[in-house]
């Protein structure tokens, strides 16, 4: 029986987050190939692409928004992001507590200023504070040997 004119037969539509039956295919396709960035570069040159899906072998022609996710894809696989770069700013020598404070304002204000990214920031705090660990350790050391010779122990 057809369904009344303006009436889906599944009012609630497809679930949030299914893929559609191309997307699958497409996808199965990437985890079979044994090219596939060749695969991908077939998608960014718009060329046919045959791809297997539950009714069977099907032939896909990828549009503009496919060809240009290839292209990221692609280019991606190519040249991946660099996970660091040297990053350098003006900070003070660190010998005391004090200094490590003076530090973290350099740091902040370089932050703010837009000269590192915020993520930077973090990651020269966490290269001071376990410093600042060891120097207090350190200093800790040297006033216990003065009390310990002061009062006759060593």
């Amino acid at each position: 029986m057809p369904f009344k004119r303006g009436k889906s037969g599944n009012p609630a539509g497809r679930r949030k987050g299914t893929p559609n039956k191309a997307t699958t295919a497409v996808k199965a396709r990437i985890k079979a190939d044994v090219d596939p960035i060749g695969f991908l570069a077939q998608v960014m040159r718009g060329e046919a692409i045959k791809a297997q899906d539950a009714d069977g072998e099907r032939v896909m022609y990828p549009n503009l928004t496919d060809m240009i996710a290839a292209s990221r894809i692609l280019a991606g696989k190519l040249i991946p992001d660099a996970k660091d770069s040297p990053v350098t700013i003006a900070l003070p020598e660190i010998t005391t507590a004090d200094d490590a404070a003076k530090a973290m304002a350099a740091i902040l204000k370089a932050a703010a200023a837009g000269e590192i990214t915020p993520s930077e920031a973090q990651a020269f705090v966490a290269l001071i504070k376990p410093y600042v660990e060891a120097l207090s350790a350190a200093d800790f050391e040297k006033r216990l040997e003065e009390i310990e010779k002061r009062i006759g122990r060593k």
